[in-house]
């Protein structure tokens, strides 16, 4: 296995320079890379799980792989091993503080779920979407309502001269109004259109 320039830290080329694996001397590996992961050959091996990715196509095992669980006993951020498709969730109840949903900066994502993704139930043979009739009215109202918070930071752009642009680089919702616990509510519900008597509306 090569090593770096302190003959100290191995790490595994994959898929060009620009990406390797690296392993540091806790053992903790982690990515480093900017371009496109390639596999390299001889190899039978994915570059990665759909399950991991943000949104998409995914192939899940049971229904109850697109359920979101908060464990017994759970409080604060909500790490689950039961939960195949997590959003990033912050749980208060039981001290009686607002709760607060997490989202990415495209605003309709929240850890791996997205509004629109597609995931294949293999003990249903069918395909379900993670969807909001009126996802945008919901947060919007949030929003209006002093709930939902969009954080900006300035980005320079290396042109010449060089620009800057105020981007949105995180969204969190709070349930401490009543639109802000209709929006976090839609995140974390559990109901699947026909299962249990569910129906889109439902």
């Amino acid at each position: 296995m090569p090593l770096d320039n302190n003959n100290s830290l191995p790490f595994i080329n994959y898929g060009g320079d620009d990406n390797y694996l690296e392993m540091g001397n806790d053992n903790t590996i982690t990515f480093q890379g900017v371009g496109p992961l390639i596999p390299l050959p001889p190899t039978n091996d994915g570059i990665t799980w759909d399950v991991y990715n943000v949104g998409g196509y995914m192939s899940v095992n049971y229904l109850t792989d697109l359920l979101f669980n908060i464990p017994e006993g759970a409080v604060g951020s909500i790490v689950d091993y039961n939960t195949t498709i997590p959003i990033e969730f912050d749980y208060f109840d039981p001290l009686g503080i607002d709760n607060i949903i997490h989202l990415n900066n495209d605003g309709i994502s929240s850890g791996r779920r997205k509004v629109g993704m597609l995931v294949y139930v293999a003990e249903t043979n069918k395909v379900y979407q993670y969807s909001f009739d009126n996802y945008h009215d919901l947060y919007d109202n949030a929003r209006f309502a002093g709930s939902l918070y969009e954080f900006y930071s300035e980005v320079t752009y290396p042109t010449d001269p060089p620009g800057t642009v105020q981007m949105i680089t995180s969204i969190e919702c709070s349930t401490s109004t009543p639109e802000g616990v209709a929006f976090v509510s839609a995140w974390t519900g559990n109901t699947i259109e026909g299962v249990d008597g569910a129906t889109r509306e439902t």
